[in-house]
């Protein structure tokens, strides 16, 4: 719905549209003219106040989907690095997504909590697809922060940060 017509244009604010603030208030200073050159400077503030508000910072942390191709990828090397670090006899596998973000950083940080579980496959095996533990009491959950930092042009991944709360 228009919030204000003005000619052939109209400005649309949403949650979403940060920009529709500035149009919105660009509008505004049209009408109101050059003699009003203080309610120029407050709505100017008021405007990015809001934008800041409604928007998102430029580089900081997004939600991201699990269901995308490079966050997976992303989830599956942190589980194997967290195996490999672990002093347990078994693997332990992801029982439940709880959060995924990521962020713009000379790359693309992931991240990623989950709930992980103990399965019955030992390290070592060769078994590439294991099953958790039904039973709670030998699953064992616990949660995981990952943080993940992709460079896919430098063919490059590391574990930033692999915090476990048992």
């Amino acid at each position: 719905m228009p919030l204000l017509a003005r000619g052939d244009v109209d400005v649309y604010i949403t949650g979403r549209a940060r920009w529709g603030v500035f149009h919105f208030v660009s509008c505004v200073l049209c009408l109101l003219g050059k003699r009003y050159k203080m309610w120029k400077v407050a709505l100017t503030v008021l405007a990015a106040a809001l934008a800041v508000g409604y928007g998102t910072m430029v580089g900081g942390l997004t939600d991201a989907d699990i269901k995308d191709e490079n966050v997976q990828n992303a989830l599956r090397f942190a589980v194997v690095q967290h195996n490999r670090g672990s002093n347990d006899m078994y693997l332990s596998q992801v029982a439940e997504v709880i959060k995924v973000q990521s962020q713009v950083v000379a790359g693309i940080k992931y991240v990623i909590t989950v709930k992980m579980a103990k399965t019955p496959c030992r390290k070592g095996g060769v078994e590439e697809v294991c099953a958790i533990e039904k039973d709670e009491a030998k699953a064992k959950p616990y949660q995981c922060t990952f943080e993940v930092w992709s460079r896919p042009w430098l063919n490059s991944i590391e574990l930033l940060k692999n915090e476990c709360q048992h």
